[in-house]
């Protein structure tokens, strides 16, 4: 049994793709959504700012234009009831008293009944007395000329009934140094046998009348202009700056159809409204002040709201919103983080699972056990090696598997429990499986060691056959290098690397200082050195007879091709014959078999080897031998048995490809047009030795300077056809040197 032990340290990442990595595409994004979503933040608020002042702005001049609806209601109740007050005046006993006795003492007593009642009425200005022939008889001041009562009314042209009030037009007088608006109010007075006794007039402050209407309507801090029909301002700022001078001019006696042009023409369009300027919003009314259907008063009120008081008033939200918004923008970038961090971490997670799933899947056995040796998982290499399915794996133990004895698997247990590892070797090959090297070591599962009663094990093992058999062959060619063959290793330049004690003996080498090959077999192999690397290079071994023995070089394995393997067989052995030849094995076997391949192929080509090439088109189809599209398997199996010579004569820089059913096409780096010819006519003989050159018809082209594939490949298929044409010779060339004349091709047998 395992024992338990504490946990231990985690140890360090294998490397960093492990952990979270922010890669500059994800702080790219991240940094992009943040910015989207100040933005959007940014948008909305100013949006809803814009809205919400917008919102209080609209209310606020609704509420205004409320205001100046009663405004103008009670204004018109005003001047009614001053009409009533005037008509009161025309018939009190005091001025009847004094026109019908007209002394001094009447008089006084009427004037100061006057000035009792101009002091105690605030908007009251002034009341006078005129005769019948509309001369001025008594005034409380002379601040008002009383010329501007029209004559029409004076001279009776316009009769007026006892209880008939005339109010006038609006207009300016200067009191104590100010511009005042003014109306006045004309009263038709007569005695009790109907006899004209005159005219009482009173004047009344037009700003006085409003002055004491707005605190009653909470309008006492509201800007209000009142014009006429024509534009003049007949009460604004009373003299006081104007809040919004740039906009307009509310001074008493201005005008606002020169002031603000834009404004009064929207005023003049319609009786009531609402004009948004630049820094303001206006709302005006028309009224008329009297009820008198012969003459018209008609006046305009204007109040406006200043967008800076708006702004203002809507500031408390605004800062609320702001609030809002930052807070709204700081969760929303806490919550785009998170997200990043949650899919970096779930991708690290996942990363960790396929890393140790493609790890436990290696190209090795592992099996993960309990401590008991029950199998729990496998995986699919470990199956292939024990040549026993994975289901089947998962319900045997360690023991059956490997097919321990008892007391062999109690012993393996027993050591590793005791140094926590355990490796060895296996020999199934009996069982009919491999030889196995094995190493069991603790699963790492230490974050549950404390509450786990079950631990687990990690059994990892390899095939080791082919090192075992290769251990064998090694005894083997060891007794062998003891055996009376003489056996010697060389590199491609002839100095020997190794031998055995017969080729010392052999060549009589003991005691002698020489170490080239070339020297030890005499001047004839000498002489023959070049013909022989070139054989090598080109089939891969060479025989020849040197004294009395034969001699055979052969090319080691293909990852050792520098070195020759040197092996001197007695003639009298008759081991070999030299007519029978070792089975030859084709260089190469990948056969192009599209343009595709051919293309790229020829694309990675060196630039020396593809400018000084060449291409051979071999043309396999005899002359009317296959006619029928039922000889195409006939023809198939041909193309194939020549596929299979060229395979075993190619040298291994050359390149076979299948161009077309009947075709074969061959790539000759760095080699020139003769030397392709001279190889063509070389393998027609081979051909030819073996039944297969019938029909067989060469056409050869050479690679020219920045000359495309394709145009390569086409000159190659006029040599070709030159060669069918041509009835005595069956390899024709094309395209192999320039002309000076500019003629593109020369043909040559």
């Amino acid at each position: 049994m395992l024992k338990h032990g504490s946990i231990p340290q985690l140890k360090s990442l294998l490397f960093a793709g492990q952990s979270i990595h922010w890669s500059y595409q994800r702080k790219l994004a991240v940094a992009s959504q943040i910015l989207m979503l100040l933005l959007g933040v940014l948008l909305l608020v100013s949006i809803v700012i814009t809205v919400g002042e917008r919102r209080l702005q609209n209310d606020w001049a609704t509420q205004r234009y409320s205001e100046l609806q009663t405004l103008g209601t009670l204004l018109s109740d005003k001047v009614a009831f001053q009409e009533f007050r005037t008509r009161t005046f025309s018939q009190s006993e005091v001025l009847t008293d004094y026109l019908e006795k007209s002394n001094d003492e009447s008089q006084q007593k009427l004037i100061g009944n006057w000035l009792n009642l101009s002091g105690n009425i605030p908007e009251l200005l002034d009341i006078a007395l005129i005769g019948p022939s509309g001369k001025l008889l008594l005034s409380t001041s002379n601040n008002f000329p009383f010329e501007l009562v029209p004559q029409k009314i004076l001279r009776g042209q316009r009769s007026l009934g006892s209880s008939d009030i005339y109010t006038s037009s609006i207009y300016f007088a200067p009191i104590d140094g100010v511009l005042e608006p003014y109306f006045y109010q004309v009263a038709w007075l007569e005695n009790t046998d109907m006899n004209h006794r005159g005219f009482l007039i009173t004047y009344s402050s037009v700003s006085r009348i409003l002055q004491s209407i707005r605190p009653d309507l909470g309008m006492k801090q509201s800007p209000l202009i009142m014009l006429d029909t024509l534009g003049t301002v007949y009460a604004g700022s009373s003299g006081k700056p104007s809040l919004i001078k740039k906009a307009i001019d509310d001074d008493v006696g201005s005008s606002l159809s020169q002031n603000y042009p834009m404004l009064w023409r929207e005023i003049t369009l319609s009786k009531f409204g609402q004009f948004n300027g630049q820094n303001a919003t206006f709302v005006y009314l028309k009224l008329d002040l009297t009820a008198d259907d012969q003459t018209k008063r008609n006046y305009f009120l204007v109040s406006y709201l200043q967008d800076k008081d708006v702004k203002a008033k809507f500031e408390h939200w605004k800062s609320l919103l702001i609030f809002a918004a930052v807070c709204i923008s700081l969760m929303g970038i806490v919550l785009i983080l998170l997200s990043h961090l949650f899919r970096l971490e779930r991708r690290a997670k996942l990363y960790n699972i396929e890393l140790v799933e493609s790890l436990f899947n290696g190209k090795q056995g592992n099996i993960i056990a309990t401590d008991r040796g029950r199998v729990i998982s496998a995986n699919s290499m470990a199956a292939k090696t024990l040549n026993i399915s994975k289901e089947e794996l998962s319900e045997r133990s360690l023991q059956r598997i490997f097919h321990l004895e008892f007391d062999s698997y109690v012993k393996i247990m027993d050591q590793f429990n005791e140094h926590m590892y355990w490796t060895g070797e296996i020999d199934l090959r009996p069982y009919g499986g491999n030889a196995l090297n094995i190493q069991i070591v603790p699963a790492p599962d230490s974050h549950r060691r404390e509450h786990s009663e079950c631990r687990y094990v990690l059994v990892t093992f390899y095939d080791i056959s082919e090192l075992s058999v290769v251990k064998e062959q090694n005894q083997s060619l060891t007794q062998l290098a003891n055996s009376a063959v003489a056996v010697a290793l060389t590199d491609t330049k002839g100095t020997l690397l190794n031998t055995n004690q017969q080729f010392n003996e052999r060549l009589k080498r003991e005691g002698c200082s020489s170490s080239d090959m070339k020297t030890l077999l005499g001047s004839e192999v000498e002489s023959q050195w070049l013909n022989i690397q070139q054989q090598l290079s080109l089939k891969g071994q060479w025989q020849g007879r040197y004294d009395d023995v034969d001699i055979h070089i052969d090319q080691a394995v293909e990852a050792d091709a520098d070195k020759w393997i040197c092996t001197l067989i007695p003639s009298a052995d008759n081991g070999f014959n030299g007519s029978q030849k070792l089975k030859k094995i084709p260089h190469r076997s990948a056969v192009l078999v599209n343009y595709v391949d051919v293309y790229r192929y020829f694309e990675h080509l060196d630039n020396t080897k593809r400018l000084h090439s060449s291409m051979m088109l071999i043309d396999i189809t005899p002359t009317g031998v296959f006619s029928h599209m039922s000889d195409i398997d006939k023809l198939e199996k041909r193309q194939q048995d020549v596929e299979m010579h060229l395979l075993l004569e190619l040298p291994k820089a050359y390149q076979l490809a299948k161009w077309q059913v009947g075709r074969l096409m061959i790539i000759l780096p760095n080699t020139s047009a003769d030397e392709a010819h001279q190889f063509a006519v070389e393998l027609v003989d081979n051909l030819n030795n073996i039944g297969l050159a019938e029909g067989i018809c060469v056409g050869i082209a050479a690679y020219h300077k920045d000359q495309a594939l394709e145009q390569f490949i086409d000159n190659t298929e006029v040599a070709l056809k030159r060669a069918k044409q041509n009835g005595e010779h069956n390899i024709c060339q094309a395209f192999t040197r320039y002309q000076t004349d500019d003629e593109a091709e020369v043909a040559m047998s």
